[in-house]
């Protein structure tokens, strides 16, 4: 599969650290896949090996080497959230495939932008809006206090 002419560098970068190499492989030779799929791939490669040999791999292990192929690389293409079912149970995951691989994912559909859940508001800015009420609220207060 072709790599573009801008990656190489990076795929040769990627010979330095073998754990984010086997990650690559793994996306290389799946095709367009989600984490859960990988872990699933690298585990049973290393089911192979011998005993003493063997590296049991673990989710947080992959999402990572995963999210820095992506950002930080920039040879893999995250696809977005599709829906499909995992080991008979209906799923939502993010599709991740490497860079000019032609292939399309295989029973899995793009979710609509209306069916994505609505960001939620993060708690440092909940707290931040509490404080300006409270501000708001303590200042008369503090006015009467003063003028007493």
């Amino acid at each position: 599969m072709p790599v573009r002419e801008t990656s190489k560098i990076t795929v040769e970068k990627l010979k330095e650290k073998p754990k984010t190499q086997k990650v690559f492989e793994a996306i290389l030779e799946l095709g367009p896949t989600h984490n859960n799929r990988i872990l699933e791939f690298l585990n049973q490669k290393e089911s192979f090996k011998p005993r003493g040999q063997r590296r049991y791999w673990q989710i947080n292990q992959v999402c990572g080497r995963v999210h820095d192929l992506v950002n930080k690389d920039c040879v893999v293409l995250d696809l977005g959230p599709h829906k499909g079912r995992w080991y008979g149970q209906p799923k939502t995951y993010r599709l991740r495939m490497v860079a000019g691989d032609d292939r399309k994912p295989v029973g899995w559909r793009p979710v609509p932008k209306e069916d994505l859940p609505k960001p939620t508001i993060p708690p440092a800015d909940i707290k931040t809006g509490l404080n300006e009420v409270r501000a708001r609220a303590e200042k008369p207060i503090l006015q009467e206090s003063l003028f007493k």
